[in-house]
């Protein structure tokens, strides 16, 4: 009997449906134990909450993990280094000009200089009496400035650690600090008490660096403290920002008053904690309190772009090249924008506390991150597979097939092409015009040497995969092929045609060896069985049926409650695996019998396939839902677009799951982390 997976739902973090299968007594306490652990992971995922994720996860039976665990646990740390760095909250980071060293401070009080290859310390610098917020090397790297609460301001040669400054101008804690571009002057920021009100009067104050003398003391940036600041490269401009929500500029050259660029008040403090400036001088972005990034047009004033976070932005870089723009969060995400329109680029998770700072390399190939959970944390700037890769396909993408090294995704798609995608740099490599109308589907065999297609123009096209060149074009003379598969070692191809009936033919040859003729409608799905002895076809008519490829006789007739839209066999060739409206199936493959039905959706569930090790069954329906083969139970559901997924495909090892949608997108998921997805990339 069927039963809704909703009916015995497991209700656990955030009353999400976390856990369902055809029946109770089918799923263990161990398994059901898992399913919701592994649930609320991914709840806690979705809500950035990646340290949640991971007690979630390490807490789950390890017996019973599969796919969806691997999956989940890809994303709580996307970072490829981790480096424990200091004893309390990182605040700031700085690479040097040569891009050689990288500089943390913290409220440890300690400035830590480390190889940015080998991420080894280098050098530990100690002096202040209060924790350190700000640092910022000089143009010729030889020294480097820091900002503390202790409320000085210090020199320090690099080379030797020692100090050459300590200035006591502020008699409050220092906030921020940077250099002028000729590496002459430096200037750090906080306020200045007044007897009267409103007692505070936002400052920035430059000193010379040779002599540690104070060169100009500029006043009047509001009535808050000052908590960040940047200089422009032209040494034209100071910018820096306010608790007051206010980014105040100044002239360096007339030293006058200064401009304000009031940020808008949404509701939410709007203090701001973080500034920068981009590589041409011609735009600010700030990082506010109100989980808001703004870029701002620095002559006009103008704010272009808002981008925004879950937490307060904590800190703001520009690449060298000025197309990026990073930022990071207390939401404990970084996240990488396109500078010239405000697109999200990716979000990166690996921080489990506030993400506080972040820097580029010199060459923008990389980014550092730091923050409240102590660490300093590597990232890839260029890849942008964060999120799963993400391709877009032209309307009516229907079909999809991994390359057997993984490197490359074919697809198909209604405007009757075949195109051929590199996973490496997601750029399209080729494209072939199929068919003459719409190309329904198309297969791809295990060492990637052979590809077959179908068309509404009533044929079936076997083609070389390496250069889609065509081997052999079958002809059907009054109906149009749906649906077409592969054998695993390429040797057979087998057609599924809207008049009912399904032929398989020879792949060197294009001989017909097997027709076969018993669905009262047409068909919609055929799949071979690992070892070319069996189909399984799936029809409008309700049923799917197993043949026998030798003698084309039908061994089973399995009867659903809707259309078959999809028939698979496991790959041990035990069990038939289908969909009929929202419900999917398994079959004994050998007796017909049913073992198990789970209604995953209200809607028609349109693909079916298992993982390559047999232990997942990955479905397309309104979401993505991945099943334990051995009791129906759904282990994960996700979204990986917004549209319904139509169609999906493991790749060969299993480490990743293509899938489409008609209207044309594509993403690719996987199990590997991103520092091996990257890795296989620049193979």
């Amino acid at each position: 009997m069927l039963r809704r997976a909703s009916q015995i739902a497991l209700i656990g973090f955030a009353g999400i449906a976390i856990a369902g299968s055809p029946a109770t007594d089918s799923v263990s306490p161990e398994q059901q134990s898992y399913l919701a652990h592994v649930a609320a992971a991914h709840a806690s995922l979705r809500l950035n909450e990646t340290s949640a994720a991971a007690r979630w996860l390490d807490a789950a039976p390890r017996s019973q993990r599969g796919w969806e665990w691997d999956y989940v646990h890809a994303q709580i740390d996307q970072s490829l280094n981790q480096i424990e760095a200091h004893k309390e909250t990182i605040f700031d980071l700085a690479i040097s000009p040569d891009g050689k060293l990288i500089a943390s401070c913290s409220g440890d009080k300690t400035i830590q200089l480390r190889d940015t290859n080998s991420r080894e310390l280098v050098r530990e610098l100690k002096g202040h009496e209060g924790p350190i917020y700000s640092i910022a090397f000089a143009p010729d790297g030889k020294t480097i400035a820091s900002a503390s609460g202790d409320r000085t301001v210090r020199l320090w040669n690099v080379e030797s650690g020692e100090v050459a400054h300590t200035l006591k101008d502020f008699q409050v804690p220092v906030t921020a600090i940077a250099f002028t571009p000729d590496g002459k002057q430096f200037a750090a920021c906080n306020y200045t008490k007044l007897a009267d009100p409103p007692h505070v009067d936002g400052t920035v104050k430059l000193w010379d660096v040779a002599t540690g003398s104070l060169t100009a003391d500029l006043h009047g940036g509001g009535v808050k403290p000052l908590s960040t600041l940047a200089i422009t490269r032209d040494g034209r401009h100071v910018v820096a920002g306010s608790w007051d929500g206010e980014v105040w500029i100044w002239n360096l050259t007339d030293q006058g008053a200064p401009r304000c660029v009031k940020l808008p008040d949404e509701g939410q403090y709007n203090a701001v904690n973080c500034v920068a400036i981009s590589p041409d001088d011609k735009w600010i972005v700030s990082g506010a309190k109100d989980n808001a990034a703004r870029v701002i047009d620095l002559q006009s004033g103008e704010i272009v772009r808002t981008l925004r976070h879950a937490g307060w932005v904590t800190g703001v870089s520009f690449s060298g090249d000025g197309a990026t723009i990073a930022t990071t969060s207390g939401d404990d995400l970084v996240r990488l924008w396109n500078a010239a329109d405000g697109t999200l680029l990716s979000t990166l998770r690996g921080h489990t506390a506030g993400a506080w700072a972040v820097a580029f390399n010199r060459d923008d190939a990389q980014i550092f991150t730091a923050g409240q959970d102590k660490s300093i944390r590597q990232w890839d700037a260029k890849w942008r597979g964060y999120d799963g890769i993400k391709l877009k396909g032209p309307a009516g993408t229907y079909g999809l097939a991994f390359s057997a090294d993984g490197s490359q995704l074919l697809i198909n798609a209604y405007d009757a092409t075949i195109r051929r995608f590199d996973l490496r740099d997601q750029k399209e490599l080729a494209k072939v015009d199929a068919h003459d109308g719409s190309s329904n589907m198309m297969a791809l065999s295990a060492d990637g040497k052979t590809a077959v297609s179908c068309s509404w123009d009533k044929t079936l096209k076997i083609w070389n995969a390496d250069d889609l060149t065509l081997r052999h074009e079958i002809k059907f003379e009054t109906t149009a092929a749906y649906h077409c598969a592969i054998s695993v070692d390429g040797s057979l191809a087998g057609a599924a045609l809207g008049d009912g009936s399904a032929a398989v033919y020879r792949t060197d040859t294009g001989e017909r060896i097997a027709e076969l003729k018993a669905h009262e409608k047409g068909l919609h799905s055929i799949a071979f069985s690992v070892d070319a002895t069996k189909v399984v076809t799936g029809a409008t008519d309700k049923t799917a049926r197993v043949w026998s490829v030798k003698d084309g006789t039908c061994l089973h007739t399995l009867a659903h409650g809707g259309s078959v839209e999809s028939a698979v066999f496991s790959p041990d060739g035990r069990l038939v695996v289908s969909s009929g409206g929202g419900v999917v199936y398994a079959w004994n493959a050998e007796t017909g019998a049913e073992i198990w039905s789970t209604q995953v959706s209200d809607d028609a569930v349109q693909r079916v396939t298992f993982s390559p090790d047999g232990r997942r069954i990955a479905v397309a329906a309104e979401k993505v839902h991945l099943l334990d083969p051995a009791t129906g139970a759904i282990c994960l559901s996700f979204s990986p677009f917004e549209p319904s997924p139509y169609n999906l495909v493991f790749s060969a090892d299993g480490s990743m799951l293509a899938v489409c949608a008609t209207e044309g997108d594509i993403a690719i998921v996987s199990i590997k982390s991103a520092r091996e997805m990257i890795e296989r990339a620049k193979k």
